[in-house]
């Protein structure tokens, strides 16, 4: 009788073993895969306020939203690609908003809207985003963007801020050689282009 029970525990810990080293079956497109509850943090890009979410802990932007502060924000339907590049920084926002008090907040912490897992990927130039499905836009995380500037919190002021490192003014090739700045191509529509490279490599 003692060694029935001893093989039912071994089966059953092996069952476990097996189980947990099973990887889990991979998230389809508009699965559910957390919530966006609501925050009293105000996030700020290049001085301007944006709506913010809290997404597992994290405060999160529409990509979108970034138009309106300082960037050109192209979204591919073809490659599934949604791609952030700053603009030059005479065109970034300078003067910061005050929040305004919203009589209507819901407390911290409120269920607004799902999280739903999507095959589209955010790329800030050439540098890949996480990224999550809110209604249809495509939020991303601002710590994320730490690279590529500077983000500051403030626990104090329940405030945080990204400030994006600019492109140089336009000027001479020169410059942007300096600079080290690759050739950039953006396109709004399928089009056939031809490089004519001279001058040792140069474009």
């Amino acid at each position: 009788m003692g060694n029935r029970w001893v093989a039912a525990l071994l089966f059953v810990g092996c069952f476990v073993l097996w189980e947990n080293h099973c990887p889990a079956e991979a998230s389809s497109v508009g699965d559910q895969v957390g919530e966006v509850v609501s925050t009293d943090i105000a996030a700020y890009v290049n001085g301007k306020l944006l709506p913010s979410m809290n997404i597992a802990g994290e405060t999160a932007i529409a990509a979108e939203d970034l138009r309106e502060s300082g960037f050109d924000v192209a979204w591919s339907p073809r490659a599934r690609t949604i791609r952030i590049d700053p603009k030059a920084a005479g065109e970034l926002a300078a003067v910061e908003q005050a929040p305004r008090p919203d009589p209507n907040r819901l407390p911290n912490g409120t269920h607004l809207k799902d999280v739903l897992y999507t095959d589209i990927q955010a790329y800030y130039g050439d540098t890949p985003l996480r990224s999550f499905n809110i209604d249809g836009r495509t939020a991303i995380v601002l710590n994320d963007l730490d690279a590529f500037g500077t983000v500051v919190w403030s626990e104090a002021e329940r405030t945080i801020r990204f400030q994006s490192t600019p492109l140089p003014e336009e000027g001479t090739r020169d410059a942007w050689r300096e600079a080290g700045a690759n050739l950039v191509l953006r396109t709004v529509k399928d089009v056939s282009l031809t490089l004519d490279f001279k001058d040792e490599g140069q474009f």
